[in-house]
């Protein structure tokens, strides 16, 4: 939704024999002179599930726009957690094109450039989520212990991806 997404359906995930599966469905914004949104579904599926790693795929397809089935989005996102402190994510993306296309250029640097921005969007609410949750686990040691709050937090615009919190 923070990109612009609107009327957004999750499917209820079904186990499979080899992976556990869902559909989204979604109205994704363009930046289409040909339409303003476009109707996107997004399969997921759940390859891997442990308490120190998950890796997801997922193959979006888009409709109502030119040349929309010629391609599809493939993501795969890869969660590893060593401790219970530190959780390492790396996702992958390609779009395949199906069929020969003469703006295959433009659609793999635009759909390219839309990813960025999800992924982007995504990573700002998992840090804001990560923090709101260290904060209130913080909280909550300070009502047990009856101390005093001190926070500090870093923030590099260099690099957005890293955030630091620290508790004293």
């Amino acid at each position: 939704r923070q990109r612009g997404d609107i009327n957004i359906t999750y499917g209820l995930w079904s186990s499979g024999a080899a992976h556990s599966t869902r559909t989204l469905k979604f109205q994704t914004a363009t930046k289409s002179p040909f339409s303003t949104y476009a109707t996107a579904t997004k399969t997921q599926r759940l390859l891997h599930f442990s308490p120190s790693s998950i890796i997801m795929e997922s193959t979006t397809t888009l409709q109502d726009i030119p040349f929309s089935n010629h391609f599809n989005v493939q993501e795969q996102w890869t969660w590893n957690s060593s401790n219970r402190d530190d959780t390492i994510l790396s996702v992958s993306a390609q779009i395949n094109m199906l069929k020969p296309c003469p703006f295959e250029t433009q659609i793999k640097t635009k759909s390219m450039s839309t990813l960025q921005e999800t992924l982007g969007a995504w990573c700002q609410m998992a840090q804001k989520a990560v923090w709101i949750t260290q904060r209130r686990k913080h909280q909550e040691k300070l009502l047990l212990s009856g101390g005093d709050e001190n926070i500090e937090v870093e923030y590099s615009s260099d690099r957005p991806e890293c955030v630091r919190e620290s508790w004293e």
